[in-house]
């Protein structure tokens, strides 16, 4: 791949916590319109590694660029062409899902059009609940809010931590039929996830990060237990 098709590429990270090694010289490279899956056991260092990528973390060593830009030089750059959706939420429970829509996208520096916004809204089955405070929102439902966000916004480059978790199935088939979309498009996702079943729907690159090591995956699925 050339350069140009890059959006992210890894050298060489390490992380350590205390005196543990988590990542012991990661090398990554994913092409741009790439949904590279990233599996692992607990505790294999994938959610270190989506969260170096993200910028809130800093590698003991090695370097990282999202979309051609030094991930460790140009963190403000970087923030700029990447979205991430993890474990927790990063809404305002007194607000509702329209207001928060709106307060993150002036953070960005993003105008989003009323009718945009109803439309996603609608797109993730929360159009009802449009006057609602997310304080009264299931997991599952501020899950799909933050792929609300993830539409709208439209980053270069998308950071998913175990995007499944507290999903129904149709909150499933919206999120895949979403990731599909976007990397048509040419957007680029990177997830961590444990599962294999849905992300395989998905993925174009398959990888494995075990003894803090990332090595791609090139067995059939039905024999990743022998190995994850």
């Amino acid at each position: 791949m050339t350069r140009s098709e890059v959006a992210i590429e890894a050298r060489g990270l390490v992380k350590f916590y205390r005196h543990f090694p988590v990542l012991r010289g990661v090398d990554l490279s994913v092409r741009r319109g790439a949904c590279c899956a990233l599996f692992g056991a607990n505790g294999a260092g994938k959610t270190t590694l989506v969260r170096i990528l993200s910028t809130l973390l800093r590698p003991t060593e090695g370097r990282f660029a999202i979309a051609g830009i030094d991930g460790t030089e140009d963190r403000e750059a970087v923030r700029e062409k990447l979205f991430l959706i993890a474990h927790g939420h990063h809404f305002y429970d007194d607000l509702t899902p329209l207001e928060n829509l709106k307060f993150h996208a002036g953070l960005r520096g993003v105008s989003l059009p009323a009718d945009a916004v109803n439309e996603a809204l609608a797109w993730v089955g929360l159009e009802p609940f449009a006057d609602f405070k997310i304080r009264q929102f299931s997991t599952g439902m501020k899950k799909r809010l933050a792929f609300t966000q993830a539409r709208l916004f439209g980053p270069e480059v998308l950071l998913l931590d175990e995007p499944y978790t507290a999903l129904d199935e149709k909150g499933v088939r919206l999120v895949n039929g979403f990731i599909k979309e976007y990397t048509a498009g040419g957007g680029t996702v990177f997830m961590a996830t444990h599962n294999r079943h849905f992300a395989l729907e998905v993925a174009t690159e398959t990888m494995l990060l075990k003894n803090g090591v990332l090595q791609p995956i090139d067995v059939d699925p039905d024999r990743w237990h022998e190995i994850l």
